[in-house]
């Protein structure tokens, strides 16, 4: 008997276990068997680069105007509306939201709607028909009317347009018919005090009063003053500043 332990199963632990090969001489199989090898030629997978080249054909491309954006980029276009002289914002506003306004040939509908500063803008037939019917009133106001918004105890100027008060040269067959929907609207282009009398503008054009009264007109406008008694030292040219 040997003295080296034994494990489980028989085996002499420290030991390798290594089968008998037969008898015939034929070599032991291991359990795992290769397919033999076939005479001929290697098998070689086909390559990428010897396969024959496939013709694509690319997609066709359209060139298209980038829209309108809503985002924040680029300048609001009821604002360039009234900056080219187009119409005033508010009536921007109210021609882009009747679908009137076309930015690079494209319908814009979308209030605060951004465009380049360098886009194209045009208005609908419509637009044009909304503007030809507004009317501008000059007026020779007296003293005694505000221009604007009435103050406690006045009237405002716009109370003395009527149909009986028109200059009788506008008043022929050719020359348009007063409507009381001319007074609609009306805004005085300028300002005249209370106590002065004159020329007052009243458009329902925006365009007629951005070219009067906008940051960038150029119209003078002058003004007759009378004083009484003596002017004070540097007095004419406090008058003339405004």
């Amino acid at each position: 008997m040997s003295d080296t332990p034994k494990k489980p199963g028989g085996r002499v632990a420290g030991t390798l276990s290594v089968r008998k090969a037969p008898e015939n001489g034929e070599p032991v199989s291991s359990g795992r068997s290769r397919p033999p090898l076939r005479s001929g030629k290697p098998r070689t997978r086909p390559s990428v680069a010897d396969a024959p080249p496939q013709r694509t054909q690319a997609s066709p491309t359209t060139a298209v105007p980038a829209p309108a954006s809503s985002g924040a980029t680029g300048v609001r276009i009821s604002k360039l509306m009234a900056e080219r002289g187009l119409c005033s914002r508010r009536e921007a506003d109210s021609y882009i939201e009747r679908g009137w306004v076309f930015v690079d040939g494209e319908r814009v509908t979308e209030l605060g709607t951004r465009a380049d500063p360098g886009a194209t803008i045009t208005l609908a037939p419509d637009a044009h028909v909304k503007q030809e019917a507004r009317v501008t009133i000059l007026l020779n106001k007296p003293v005694g009317y505000v221009s604007g918004q009435p103050e406690p105890g006045y009237e405002p100027a716009v109370v003395l347009v009527g149909r009986e008060s028109l200059w009788r040269e506008s008043q022929r067959a050719d020359s348009p018919r007063f409507s009381p929907a001319h007074l609609k609207g009306l805004a005085p282009a300028g300002r005249l005090d209370i106590d002065s009398t004159g020329l007052l503008v009243l458009t329902q054009d925006g365009r007629i009063a951005r070219q009067l009264i906008g940051d960038d007109s150029e119209v003078e406008k002058e003004y007759l003053v009378r004083v009484s008694g003596t002017l004070i030292e540097g007095g004419l040219r406090l008058l003339n500043h405004g």
